[in-house]
This record gives structure tokens, C-alpha cells and sequence, in this order.
């Protein structure tokens, strides 16, 4: 037997909670298969569904006006911004491209 503490189990926020519900993952689904590309970088590759104004941050899990689509790494390098941890020169606050040559910008 082991002398060490039973884990304590961390409960989850209800955000959190609703990124492993059916609907996310149908509104995930929705939302690749209309924008399959990253917005900063243009790969089709590990594309993940970003809340432009984080759910943390009381942005809409549901509104479709809040996705944007952004591969892994460019999610990563958002995440650490919204939650204060870096900066990320590629999007603004809200998940734009700050690049005025990107199509979102013309």
C-alpha cells in the first residue's frame, strides 16, 4: 500500500464541462467542414474551433460569431494570451488577423 494521499478530484466549470458535450462536438464539426483552414496560416492540418472572445472571459460558447478557426499551434499561442501568458503577434484581442494583406481585411 502506498502511503501517499488519495487524489483530490478538481472540479469542472460548466465551460469546461460543455467542451465534452455531443453539441460542441456537432458544432465543432459544423464549423471545420465550412472554414477548414487556419486564419493566420492558411493549413488545413490540426485545426482547432477557437472562441474569439474566450468562454472563460464570458464569450458565447454557441454563437458562430465567436469561432474562428485556427491550426494547433496558432491555438496554443491565442490560449496563452487570452489567460495572460505570452503574446501573440498574428490576431488581435478578438481572433482577426492583424496581417492587412489577409482576406478578412481587404
Amino acid at each position: 500500500m502506498s502511503d501517499l494521499p488519495p487524489a483530490k478530484k478538481r472540479i469542472l466549470k460548466p465551460y469546461e464541462i460543455a467542451y465534452r458535450s455531443h453539441r460542441w462536438r456537432k458544432a465543432r464539426a459544423k464549423h471545420l467542414h465550412k472554414h477548414n483552414a487556419c486564419v493566420v496560416c492558411g493549413t488545413r492540418e490540426r485545426l482547432e474551433v477557437d472562441h474569439r472572445i474566450p468562454v472563460s472571459k464570458g464569450g458565447d460558447m454557441w454563437d458562430e460569431r465567436n469561432y474562428t478557426t485556427l491550426c494547433i499551434v496558432h491555438h496554443s499561442q491565442k490560449t496563452s494570451i487570452d489567460t495572460g501568458r505570452t503574446r501573440l503577434r498574428s490576431v488581435d484581442d478578438e481572433g482577426y488577423p492583424i496581417d492587412t494583406a489577409h482576406e478578412w481585411n481587404k
